[in-house]
């Protein structure tokens, strides 16, 4: 399921690129790892930017969103 989104994702991706799009549609993707029960497992996090955010913001956000979601399974 989770492959078939991500395909879907990077179509959609695809198709606002050779179209010339309307908007940045540049997703940021930040791989980090969650615990599941006693293990540890790889996790990818994405997100849009916002109008007027650049990169950096928006990565900073993308990060704090990442150890809040580790810091909330423990």
């Amino acid at each position: 399921m989770y492959a078939g989104s991500w395909v879907a994702d990077r179509l959609a991706d695809l198709k606002n690129t050779l179209s010339g799009g309307n908007k940045a549609t540049d997703t940021i993707y930040f791989k980090d790892y969650t615990f599941d029960k006693s293990t540890i497992k790889d996790t990818t996090y994405k997100r849009l930017p916002q109008k007027g955010e650049s990169y950096i913001e928006a990565m900073s956000k993308l990060r704090k969103t990442a150890d809040s979601t580790k810091r909330a399974k423990w």
